[in-house]
């Protein structure tokens, strides 16, 4: 275990500091932008599908009508994770210090790590959506072209892909639109919110708000804008590290989820032998995705 003595931080010894600083200010939850979360009070969460029945036929007079089924098809676990970051200061460090708010800052730095943590870990599962090596319940990577599915194979990433542009926007949005759910019925899903890394914000922001085709000397009018076909506007996440990648988020109802089993606590004690004090944080929740149709992407050229 490390331990914060007197030489840690020497200057919290001595007078003449006018401020120890290297704290920044918390920032926005993107983790609410990126999922739907929930809470739970179990040791697991599974989602499981329903597959459900094709279309209707025709009964004709005095014929029996047609009697479907419905099965049940993979499952998504959701296994709770617990993270948590302690510091251990000596009595020394805190009897010598000149500095009474020096603690505060230790403490206020554990809870800007958890912050930082949960924000990573529901990045990654954007960051690895298109890496097969991290598969949800179909067996498959979240973002593919070949989930398999009782009606069929189908998609939620473009066959070729591309940078992102108005064509390349327009293409998944028109991919969305003509999603089908397990038995292969068309289920109107729609897109609510565009997503990526903070390189591509300017682009994000010349294609869905321009008056008129951006980057083009024609006269179209933006028809992204107009027929408002991100409702919900963009997110750029600092988080999401590979800078090609982008992601619209649809209106699935259960697409990509999380769950909070325990919010972030705080705790201190003092080690009865070696008389240091010990501060702690944990937190304890999970994030992934149950529908893949909850999230379309695509990974650049």
């Amino acid at each position: 275990m490390s331990t914060i003595i007197t030489n840690t931080i020497p200057k919290s010894q001595r007078p003449g500091v006018n401020k120890f600083f290297g704290l920044y200010d918390k920032h926005r939850d993107f983790s609410k932008e990126m999922f739907d979360m929930g809470t739970s009070s179990l040791g697991y969460e599974e989602d499981v599908l329903i597959s459900g029945s094709g279309l209707a036929t025709v009964k004709g007079e005095a014929n029996a009508v047609n009697f479907d089924s419905i099965t049940q098809g993979f499952i998504q676990r959701y296994s709770h994770v617990v993270y948590g970051i302690g510091y251990s200061m000596s009595r020394e460090a805190v009897e010598d210090g000149k500095y009474l708010n020096i603690m505060e800052k230790i403490v206020k730095f554990g809870t800007k790590s958890m912050e930082t943590t949960k924000q990573t870990v529901a990045a990654n599962i954007y960051n690895r959506a298109f890496d097969s090596n991290y598969t949800f319940g179909d067996g498959k990577e979240l973002i593919a072209t070949d989930h398999d599915s009782k009606g069929g194979t189908w998609q939620n990433e473009p066959t070729n892909s591309s940078d992102f542009s108005e064509a390349s926007l327009e293409e998944l949005a028109i991919l969305i639109r003509k999603a089908k759910d397990d038995a292969g019925n068309e289920i109107a899903l729609t897109p609510r919110k565009l997503i990526g890394a903070p390189d591509l914000e300017f682009d994000f922001q010349r294609v869905l708000k321009s008056s008129l085709q951006s980057g083009t000397a024609n006269n179209d009018t933006n028809a992204v804008r107009d027929l408002g076909v991100i409702p919900q506007g963009f997110m750029c996440n600092p988080y999401l590290t590979n800078t090609d990648d982008w992601f619209i988020r649809t209106d699935a109802m259960d697409g990509m989820k999380g769950f909070q089993r325990r919010k972030r606590e705080f705790t201190k004690d003092g080690d009865f032998t070696t008389e240091n004090g010990l501060y702690k944080y944990t937190e304890r929740y999970v994030f992934g995705a149950t529908d893949p149709r909850g999230l379309y992407g695509n990974p650049g050229a």
